[in-house]
């Protein structure tokens, strides 16, 4: 995504593709082997962190005006929000009623009547990760300006008390309500990622301020990167990180596959370079969207019309065909759609926050 306010990264971009791609995967191959694929939303986190720090570390002469950031950060998300929030509005209009509009103006989507999402509605599954992404915007000027002041140990001090308070919530709540529910109410607020957000910030300070130092050429190795691959998957599969530790687990070896990707000495093709920049400039429409995709898919029965067709593969071949052949390539007409007809409008109006 192309920035007023910083050099364009293009791999940055490809890499809010996987992070689409990962959680499109997990929504539309229930399987045991695809679950861990959620973890798409932590990268997401992560990268957000990240990239907003490499922006404002880039430019530390300069002041970032909390106002235009916010701006940005509204003009960035909330044009195909509210889209979305019009067409969940229109599929649940006998249960709907006008106090739901505060869900909205709060940000609070997971309030609904499931844990997931606002309203309950299938149609806004991923919406709880854009209420986390709001309370990140409002309190990362003052993250970023407390850092200049006092330094990196001031965001080590946000972790630790992000973790202190999980520790305190979970052993509050835990004996009243059971585990698993304290576990699902931390992790859909932002006491849940903050720790996430905070090591995806230093990440990015990694990135801009590296020397050539044995760990940069570490990173390099596209060898670290399978690793960390391979070491996130595991630790989701394995599913028991205690919840006091989820964000920084996550978030470091996020950043080690985010700083490995970045800095590997892997020439990209142009072709597929250029092919994946554009799909991360879409990744938005195609996370906020593919929910609504899948769900018309599923009402005019296309993956059962597959397995008429393919009756003697087994499931999870067929819906891997489905979601790679049919179900990918319509979210991504879709998402390029309202790109440019909700998104990119309102990203040319941006303007610079740093000043």
């Amino acid at each position: 995504m192309y920035s007023q306010n910083v050099n364009y990264l293009a791999r940055l971009d490809h890499l809010r593709f996987y992070a689409a791609l990962l959680v499109l995967v997990f929504h539309s191959i229930p399987h045991d082997v695809t679950k861990p694929l959620a973890m798409g939303v932590d990268l997401f986190f992560t990268l957000s962190g990240f990239i907003f720090m490499y922006i404002v570390a880039s430019n530390e002469e300069r002041c970032l005006n909390y106002g235009k950031f916010l701006y940005n950060r509204c003009c960035r998300i909330l044009p195909l929000v509210l889209w979305m929030f019009f067409m969940v509005i229109c599929t649940m209009r006998e249960t709907f009623h006008a106090t739901d509009v505060f869900q909205l103006l709060f940000l609070n989507m997971p309030a609904g009547t499931s844990k997931f999402d606002w309203g309950g509605n299938n149609l806004s599954v991923p919406w709880w990760t854009v209420s986390v992404e709001f309370c990140f915007y409002f309190i990362f000027p003052f993250l970023a300006k407390f850092y200049h002041k006092y330094g990196i140990k001031y965001l080590a001090l946000v972790i630790a008390v992000t973790i202190l308070s999980k520790i305190v919530i979970f052993y509050t709540r835990a004996p009243e309500v059971g585990y698993g529910k304290v576990f699902m109410q931390i992790h859909y607020s932002i006491i849940g990622h903050l720790d996430t957000f905070v090591v995806g910030m230093i990440a990015g300070l990694f990135y801009l301020k590296r020397q050539n130092t044995f760990i940069a050429s570490l990173l390099a190795s596209p060898l670290i990167l399978v690793i960390s691959a391979i070491a996130i998957y595991m630790i989701a599969v394995m599913d028991n990180i205690p919840i006091e530790w989820y964000g920084i687990s996550y978030g470091f070896l996020c950043s080690v596959f985010i700083l490995s990707y970045l800095l590997m000495r892997v020439t990209i093709p142009k072709l597929l370079d250029n092919c994946l920049s554009k799909l991360g400039t879409i990744s938005f429409s195609i996370y906020l969207g593919h929910e609504l995709i899948l769900n018309l898919l599923d009402t005019l029965k296309v993956k059962g019309s597959i397995f008429l067709l393919l009756p003697n593969l087994s499931t999870i071949y067929q819906d891997i065909l489905f979601s790679l052949l049919i179900y990918l390539p319509f979210v991504c007409a879709f998402a390029a759609v309202t790109y440019f007809t909700i998104e990119k409008p309102f990203l040319e109006i941006r303007v610079k926050y740093l000043q």
